[in-house]
């Protein structure tokens, strides 16, 4: 009796529990014999093609097909199944009312005792829904890129307004800035960023002093305030956070002993350090007319004090490249004559003044065929300055 409680009941036949299990699987599952006809599907594919399973037997996949795809496809699908490996992929198929649908697919060939292939097993399933949301994806990221280069040229010009406004309040003070901000330019070119990257410090550049302007005659307030100041008016303009902080941050030493934070080294933002050293070196040379000897050894005395050591190796390269004739003026060409291996000697913009690629940068082919394009269309300034390609001790920005 005691054995009799622990005898299992029988078990159903194996064959029929997997048949069992393909019918109720929400997936499409289709076998063929080795020809590609249709021996068997599962209810499931009635949802997904509109046929139901008996109308599908004695055919082949071919009656699904859309015409959407290339032959190729197909070749490489039975040539993959027929080798008795699997085959996964994505096809366009067409429904019986005519609907075309996108659809998973994935064959796996099916051998006999002998390893010969007999029949195929097709795993299908709807993926419709998800291609239309990965096009309406990419469609957002699409419209949120041109979004960004839409905001980003109207910042652009707002800053050269105001630089402009600085010219006419002050314009000793403005073209300090417009100075500052082109070697700011060149700094960050030499340190190869991105031109996104170039262009926030070029602009951080051009408008540094802007809260000088709002300060009485004879004040004796911190440089800090004025960054400070600035980084307010910019702050009221919605002006981008990067920039923000490289105008706040402008006063800081790279020893931790500057303003308003203190912060040091590596935690004061790039664009404040760059834009430092360019300041300070435009004063020097350019305002109290300095020799390039005299305003460099001026810098390197604050070597890690005020300024970051690395950043004052490009600077010194930068000035002493700026410093003969041929490096300051370049030579004038037309912007359609622009080809690939010519070197900037000044900032190229679009014909509505937003930069394209900063000053120092090596045009590449593709670069040159885009400006080409610009050209033609009248969407570049119409003239810049190149020069010729010349070796470098730190490596320069390629477009």
């Amino acid at each position: 009796m005691l054995e009799q409680a622990f005898v299992r009941p029988a078990m159903p036949h194996l064959d029929a529990l997997k048949l069992k299990a393909l019918e109720v699987t929400s997936d499409a599952v289709v076998i063929t014999d080795r020809d590609g006809t249709v021996i068997w599907a599962n209810a499931a594919i009635e949802a997904l093609t509109g046929y139901a399973p008996e109308e599908l037997i004695g055919e082949t996949p071919r009656k699904l097909k859309s015409g959407a795809q290339s032959p190729e496809v197909y070749t490489e699908l039975w040539e993959t199944v027929l080798s008795g490996e699997v085959w996964t992929g994505r096809l366009i198929n067409k429904r019986k009312d005519g609907a075309l649908y996108y659809e998973d697919m994935t064959i796996n060939p099916m051998v006999d005792e002998d390893g010969e292939i007999t029949h195929f097993a097709a795993i299908k399933r709807d993926v419709s829904c998800l291609v239309r949301a990965e096009r309406a994806r990419d469609k957002l990221l699409t419209m949120s890129h041109k979004i960004r280069e839409s905001v980003r040229d109207s910042f652009e010009v707002a800053f050269n307004a105001l630089a402009d406004m600085v010219d006419l309040v002050d314009p000793d003070l403005g073209q300090h800035g417009r100075r500052v901000g082109e070697l700011a330019c060149r700094m960050a070119v030499y340190l190869n960023l991105n031109v996104d990257e170039v262009r926030e410090i070029r602009l951080t550049g051009m408008i540094h002093d802007l809260g000088k302007m709002a300060s009485h005659h004879g004040s004796r307030e911190g440089r800090h305030v004025h960054a400070l100041r600035t980084a307010g008016i910019l702050e009221a303009v919605s002006a981008p956070a990067k920039i923000r902080e490289a105008i706040c941050h402008q006063e800081e030493r790279y020893d931790g002993s500057g303003q308003p934070d203190g912060l040091k080294g590596l935690t004061i933002p790039l664009g404040s350090r760059i834009v430092a050293i360019a300041s300070a070196y435009d004063q020097s040379r350019h305002v109290l007319k300095r020799p390039l000897s005299h305003a460099l050894s001026s810098l390197e005395s604050r070597r890690g004090t005020y300024y970051d050591p690395r950043l004052l190796d490009i600077l010194r390269q930068v000035a002493e490249d700026d410093d003969g004739a041929q490096a300051h003026e370049g030579m004038l060409v037309s912007t359609m004559s622009l080809a690939p291996g010519m070197t900037l000697a000044s900032n190229l913009s679009s014909g509505k003044g937003a930069l394209l690629y900063p000053s120092g940068t090596v045009l590449s082919t593709s670069a040159s065929q885009k400006l080409d394009r610009l050209s033609k269309s009248k969407g570049l300034q119409p003239f810049v300055r190149v020069l010729p390609r010349r070796g470098s001790r730190i490596p320069r920005g390629t477009a």
